[in-house]
């Protein structure tokens, strides 16, 4: 499964199976990346699939040198279980 940045629309987006589920964000300054949400089709959650969106959210936020804020759960508990992204927090 590949998921791809959509810089303009400020998500991060895997479609499968016809469905689109995402990770959206808004840039804070200009080296704050604040994830607001996760969203998976209801069919896919518990499949990995958020984890793969914010993985590859935080991949580019680190690979941009940037920081990460968050207003959503998923990914608050997903930092929380992963400590080599605690870095990134902001």
């Amino acid at each position: 499964m590949n998921v791809t940045h959509d810089e303009r629309n400020a998500r991060f987006v895997l479609e499968h199976e016809g469905t689109r589920s995402m990770v959206q964000y808004r840039m804070r300054d200009d080296n704050i990346m604040h994830l607001i949400r996760t969203w998976v089709a209801p069919e896919f959650r518990g499949g990995g699939f958020g984890v793969l969106l914010v993985r590859e959210a935080l991949d580019y936020a680190r690979a941009h040198d940037l920081e990460v804020t968050t207003s959503c759960w998923f990914v608050d508990e997903f930092l929380e279980r992963t400590p080599e992204y605690q870095d990134l927090r902001a």
